[in-house]
């Protein structure tokens, strides 16, 4: 499946006090992502419930769309543009923005993002991915929280994130934390050049989420770790 970025319905997560952050995603959107759409964040205590029930109206508009659309939260920057995104024809979701976090940590060496373990790519605060043999531009989703920037595709899972933004909310729980509850069951993929991070100019967790998933295939002194906080993945 190909997608052009400039046609994809974007829906972006944003309060309408965050002036700074109205105008970044504008000019922004405008540049790359022309079909775009703010979606107000509620203001609830806690805040992630807020951010919980914005998304549920985002999933609601793009469900009703019955084609692809993205979801981008305010604090989102470009790290590397691409005019098209590629999937495989089964793809359900595709995180175009990617987070260290997850339910598993493997690592207590914060430095080290990535390392892999056989065809495992784990990431240093828990996010658990698989890498596709003769795939440089993809990998496989098993377990990572942040929904900074996903692509949603496949109708099953958007239902399923819909239901989970509702659980969440009653749960009083941010909905990012159950996504490795269900990702395991549905095709979701990461870009190993990830187009969007959370920026720290504007207050986003940049040091969780600016990172690139490199080629161990082609650089096998990275085969037990990649330190991403060098300038080769900045």
């Amino acid at each position: 499946m190909i997608i052009k970025s400039k046609d994809v319905k974007v829906y972006w997560i944003n309060e309408k006090e965050n002036q700074e952050r109205f105008q970044h995603m504008t000019e922004l959107l405008n540049k790359y992502f022309p079909n775009h759409e703010r979606i107000n964040a509620v203001m609830e205590k806690p805040k992630y419930n807020g951010v919980t029930i914005a998304h549920l109206n985002a999933l609601l508009k793009g469900s009703a769309l019955k084609k692809p659309f993205i979801i981008l939260e305010d604090d989102v920057d470009i790290k590397i543009y691409k005019e098209t995104l590629e999937t495989p024809q089964n793809t359900d979701a595709l995180f175009i923005g990617l987070s260290c976090w997850g339910n598993k940590i493997y690592s207590k060496n914060k430095d080290v993002k990535v390392k892999k373990r056989g065809d495992l790519l784990l990431f240093c605060n828990g996010a658990v991915g698989q890498i596709i043999e003769g795939n440089n531009d993809i990998f496989r989703i098993y377990s990572m929280y942040g929904a900074h920037a996903v692509l949603y595709i496949g109708r099953e899972y958007i239902l399923k994130s819909i239901d989970n933004c509702v659980q969440a909310f009653i749960k009083n729980k941010p909905h990012d934390i159950y996504f490795p509850r269900f990702q395991r069951k549905y095709h979701i993929y990461g870009l190993n050049k990830p187009i969007f991070y959370q920026s720290k100019k504007i207050g986003g967790q940049e040091k969780f989420t600016n990172l690139i998933v490199p080629n161990f295939s082609e650089k096998p002194e990275l085969k037990e770790n990649a330190l991403n906080n060098s300038n080769e993945f900045r």
